[in-house]
């Protein structure tokens, strides 16, 4: 009975001492899991600041591109390129294509118009043109002051009409077709009332779009102008080979499938070009009038 009331009481201290244990087991570890506190990094939003110096970085010190209007500068060479040299030929009675369209692309020759940026006609060696009401008679207004290459003078109405006659009586122009029914049409005329006025009289109503076929600059259909005097003194061959036009740039010499040799013109005041738009040009590419005779060297325009 003794012996049982002890083992009773010793059970029954274990218990208690064990319950003390785990109770404070129980209180001593949220002590140590405070923690917590420390590891309250949350309140370290301060070191994930970063952020903040992402927004400052590279999209604010990428360049802008620089306009286009700020990099066009007049400079450098057209080059023409050609893939045979063929020899020169400036006649135009004589030459087609491709001399047509070289001569006049290179500015060693000149017509009456020329087509600017937007594709319409625009002055060149005529300052005007205008048609009658029953359109059949055209009316030319010349450029005075024109010089001819090579020392023969001023151009004139006479010029004008002759290497038109020229054009239409050949048999090598792609446009000597139109040229003989628009300028030598039987039913029509072609009179010069004064040296810088041409009236052509097509005879019947004609489509403007032949006439202007022949006007404009630089195209292989085009009628350019040259000297008639030339021709008259030293004969058709001669001027073929060393032909007097009016472009900024003249035939000096010229060897079949080796070269051809091209001296500027001078003075300035005397150089026509056309100009693409931009510096050179006005709002529709070409200046008024559309000869620019303050042409500095080393501008661009349709010849190199």
């Amino acid at each position: 009975m003794i012996f049982t009331s002890v083992i009773l009481l010793l059970l029954f201290i274990v218990a208690c001492g064990s319950a003390a244990t785990a109770t404070a087991r129980l209180t001593t570890a949220p002590a140590a899991t405070t923690a917590p506190a420390a590891t309250t990094a949350p309140a370290g939003p301060a070191a994930t600041r970063a952020p903040a110096a992402a927004a400052t970085a590279v999209p604010v010190s990428t360049p802008r591109p620089t306009s286009p209007a700020a990099m066009a500068k007049p400079s450098g060479t057209i080059n023409v390129g050609q893939k045979e040299i063929a020899p020169f030929i400036g006649h135009p009675n004589l030459a087609g294509n491709p001399q047509v369209f070289i001569n006049s692309a290179i500015g060693v020759t000149e017509s009456m118009a020329m087509y600017d940026v937007d594709g319409e006609l625009a002055p060149m060696l005529a300052t005007s043109w205008s048609v009658s009401e029953d359109f059949i008679t055209w009316t030319f207004k010349l450029r005075q002051g024109v010089q001819f290459q090579k020392g023969y003078g001023e151009m004139t109405a006479e010029d004008v009409a002759w290497s038109h006659e020229m054009i239409a009586t050949s048999e090598r122009h792609p446009s000597a077709s139109d040229a003989w029914n628009i300028w030598l049409n039987e039913n029509g005329s072609v009179t010069t009332p004064d040296d810088y006025t041409v009236a052509l009289n097509t005879g019947e109503p004609f489509s403007d779009i032949g006439i202007k076929e022949l006007m404009a600059t630089p195209r292989s259909s085009v009628a350019y102008i040259v000297s008639k005097k030339q021709n008259d003194e030293i004969g058709e061959d001669e001027t073929n080979r060393n032909t007097a036009a009016t472009g900024p740039w003249e035939i000096e010499e010229s060897r079949s499938a080796e070269l051809w040799r091209l001296i500027r013109r001078g003075p300035l005041a005397q150089d026509a070009r056309l100009c693409r738009a931009g510096p050179l040009g006005g709002p529709r590419g070409v200046r008024p009038g559309g000869r620019l005779p303050d042409r500095k060297p080393g501008h661009l325009g349709h010849s190199p």
